[in-house]
C-alpha cells in the first residue's frame, strides 16, 4: 500500500485513521489555510471531514482503546480509552487521557515518559544526542509495557499503540557522514548506530506486545512514512514569488526611503541574527509562531499581491490572492 505522505507527509496519518483520501479527510499540513485571512491555523479538534474508525467502531459498541495517535484530538462520547500525547513527538493536542484516571494510572505504575522534549517545545536549537538516544530507547520499553498493562486491565475489541520514537530518531541521529544518493529514493543505510538502536529498541517493543496476544487477536503493523534527505527548501518559495513581482513587499516610504515596516519588523531588523535565533529558541512556541505571522504580514502588501504561500513543513503550495 502506497502512503500519501510522498506527496503531503502531515496526511498519511489522518489517511489511516479515516481510511480517506486528504481531499475527504481534509487534513493536509500542520498549518493549514483559515478561511476568510492570509494566515494558516494550526489543526484542531473538529478538522477531520470524516471519523477515526475506532469512533466508528465505540460508536457501534465496540471497546477501543488507542495510545499516542499523533495528529488526533478528543472524540465527543468516547467510552473507550484515549491517551494523547504521551511518547509523541510533535504535539497536536496536549498531554491528557480519557478518562482522566487512565493518566494518573499510567503515572503510579511507570512514572513519566522518559523524553522531556517535544517539537514545537523544543526552540531552535538541537537536542542533546546522547540524552535523545538514551530516552527514546527507555521510551520504547516503557510504551510496551503501558501496553500490556493495558491489554490485561482494561476492556478492548481494538487496541492501537503507535511508536512515536522513530519520529525524533529520524530527524536528530542521523550522523553527518551518512552517505546520501539522491534521486533514486534510496536515502543511505542504518549503518548510523544510535538510529539503529531504536529501530531495534521499537522492534523489541513490538514484539513484547505481540507475544501478548493470543491466538484470536489480528495484528497489523504499518507504518505512516519514512525518512530520508530533506532537499525541497520550500522556505525559500517567499522570497522567489516576491523577487518575480507576484507578492507584493511593502512599498517605500517617501520622506526616508525605508519601506514601511511594522514596530516588530523593526526590532527584529535591529537584533542581528545569531543573537535572534538565541533568543527566539527561548520563546514558548506559540509565541514564536504568533511573531512569525506577524512579521509575515507585516512583510506583504496584500493590495499588490497576485500570489503568495503559507508556511509548512515540507510542501511548496502557491496560493492566488483572489
Amino acid at each position: 500500500l502506497k502512503t500519501t505522505a510522498d506527496a503531503l507527509h502531515t496526511s498519511s496519518w489522518p489517511t489511516i485513521f479515516t481510511g480517506t483520501l486528504p481531499g475527504k479527510h481534509g487534513v493536509y499540513y500542520p498549518y493549514q489555510p483559515r478561511p476568510g485571512h492570509q494566515q494558516p491555523e494550526h489543526i484542531g479538534p473538529g478538522q477531520y471531514g470524516t471519523p477515526p474508525f475506532w469512533q466508528v467502531l465505540d460508536g457501534a459498541g465496540k471497546h477501543c482503546i488507542v495510545l499516542d495517535a499523533p495528529e488526533t484530538f478528543p472524540a465527543t462520547g468516547f467510552s473507550g480509552a484515549q491517551i494523547f500525547e504521551w511518547g509523541t513527538w510533535a504535539w497536536y493536542w496536549k498531554r491528557m487521557t480519557i478518562p482522566a484516571e487512565v493518566e494518573r494510572q499510567l503515572k503510579k505504575e511507570f512514572g513519566p515518559y522518559p523524553l522531556k522534549l517535544e517539537a514545537k517545545r523544543l526552540g531552535l536549537g538541537m537536542p542533546d544526542v546522547a540524552y535523545l538516544h538514551r530516552q527514546l530507547i527507555a521510551g520504547a520499553a516503557q510504551k510496551a509495557k503501558i501496553t500490556k498493562s493495558l491489554m490485561h486491565t482494561r476492556p478492548w475489541d481494538l487496541f492501537l499503540v503507535v511508536f512515536a520514537e522513530l519520529h525524533p530518531a529520524g530527524h536528530y541521529l542521523w550522523p553527518d557522514n551518512t552517505p546520501v544518493c539522491r534521486g533514486n529514493g534510496s536515502t543511505g543505510d542504518l549503518s548510523a548506530p544510535k538510529l539503529r538502536d531504536l529501530y531495534t529498541a521499537v522492534d523489541a517493543a513490538m514484539g513484547e506486545i505481540i507475544s501478548e496476544c493470543g491466538d484470536d487477536v489480528t495484528v497489523f503493523v504499518l507504518s505512516g512514512d519514512g525518512v530520508g534527505p530533506n532537499h525541497c527548501a520550500w522556505h525559500l518559495l517567499p522570497q522567489v514569488l516576491t523577487r518575480l513581482g507576484f507578492t507584493g513587499a511593502p512599498s517605500a516610504d517617501p520622506e526616508n526611503g525605508d519601506s514601511k515596516k511594522s514596530l516588530v519588523d523593526r526590532l527584529r531588523s535591529a537584533v542581528p541574527p545569531r543573537l535572534r535565533s538565541e533568543i527566539q529558541s527561548h520563546l514558548p512556541w506559540q509565541l514564536r509562531h504568533w511573531l512569525a505571522l506577524r512579521v509575515a504580514a507585516a512583510n506583504t502588501d496584500w493590495s499588490r499581491t497576485k500570489a503568495f504561500t503559507l508556511p509548512a513543513d515540507l510542501e511548496g503550495c502557491i496560493r492566488i490572492n483572489l
